[in-house]
């Protein structure tokens, strides 16, 4: 699987669809367009999008950092969704 691009990502609004709809693009650092959100949920989904390159950080850093975890499950969880982000499962 190939590599992500790396964050920070952000949220733009750009497309003027209607009176009050709006398209949004998330961007990279690089201001390099990442996916176009259309009218439904934007925002919220928008906003969780440009989100998940630090929230892969977040779980990567508490993955690493607190192997006592294992016993709540969180590390579990947490790993779980680090391979979803890397496309491992």
């Amino acid at each position: 699987m190939a590599k992500h691009t790396p964050g920070p990502w952000k949220l733009h609004k750009t497309t003027k669809r209607g009176e009050f709809c709006w398209d949004y693009k998330i961007k990279s650092a690089d201001n390099s367009a990442i996916c176009t959100i259309g009218p439904v949920a934007q925002d919220a989904n928008g906003a969780l999008i440009a989100a998940a390159p630090d929230m892969l950080i977040a779980l990567q850093t508490i993955a690493l950092h607190a192997p006592s975890l294992d016993a709540q499950g969180i590390r579990e969880l947490c790993d779980a969704a680090i391979a979803k982000a890397r496309g491992e499962q």
